[in-house]
């Protein structure tokens, strides 16, 4: 497990880097710091709740979820988690949700691939089993099933570089938002058939169903974006708001 939150320590210090590095128009520099730092912390503690009422498991006591000790954790769950603080953040500052997340999640790829390294590292989140006549790594935990969660990382690498080219242009508020549900939860859907994963709520996996909604969700923001940039009337005439990025 010490690997494990080394990586995703590690994560935390590169998107902090990112977004310190960029200039912001909507977050002082000290906020870019201390929110990745609480999302991180809440990420974990709140990944590690609803992966057991996600799991169907008998729920622990109190100190299991607020410890990096060992024990299982989700993703998706914790991202779920992140973005109710992030509401909260823009509640209290009075500012949209949207335009918030626009500014955090191109730093957000870089958290998730330094956290499925961790994962690899740590022998966890395996894939399937290869061929006997195959091999990966021996330096990993798991030499005898596919890398799953470095394909992952190599997606959410791919994903940073994406929103990286994307941002430097004027965009409709929510469309990077919108990329990133929906690149992440298409990748992480389409990854989960490689993987071992005992946690089903029918025919599909417990990740599968989350990334569902960040899938739909992703999907709309898009469509309306698409309609702010190609001039067409929206229903949602805030998403018009249109600016620059660093």
């Amino acid at each position: 497990m010490l690997v494990y939150n080394a990586f995703a320590l590690l994560g935390c210090g590169a998107a902090i880097a990112y977004l310190v590095s960029r200039p912001s128009e909507v977050l002082p520099r000290w906020h870019r710091v201390l929110l990745p730092l609480s999302l991180f912390v809440l990420s974990r503690f709140g990944a590690r709740f609803l992966y057991d009422i996600e799991s169907g498991r008998n729920l622990h006591d109190w100190t299991y979820y607020f410890s990096f000790g060992r024990g299982s954790t989700s993703q998706f769950a914790g991202f779920y988690a992140s973005v109710l603080l992030l509401a909260a953040y823009a509640l209290t500052r009075r500012m949209s949700l949207l335009f918030l997340l626009d500014e955090l999640v191109p730093a957000v790829p870089l958290a998730i691939a330094f956290g499925r390294l961790g994962c690899l590292y740590a022998g966890c989140c395996e894939g399937l089993l290869l061929s006997s006549k195959w091999t990966s790594w021996s330096v990993i935990p798991n030499p005898y099933n596919l890398p799953a969660p470095l394909f992952e990382a190599a997606s959410a690498l791919i994903l940073f570089w994406l929103l990286r080219r994307l941002a430097r242009g004027p965009l409709p508020v929510g469309y990077l938002t919108g990329y990133l549900l929906l690149f992440h939860g298409t990748s992480r859907f389409l990854l989960q058939f490689i993987r071992i994963e005992p946690n089903r709520w029918g025919p599909l996996t417990s990740t599968q169903v989350l990334a569902i909604p960040l899938i739909v969700a992703g999907a709309v923001l898009l469509d309306r974006s698409r309609a702010a940039l190609s001039g067409q009337p929206l229903r949602h005439p805030e998403l018009l708001s249109v600016r620059a990025r660093g």
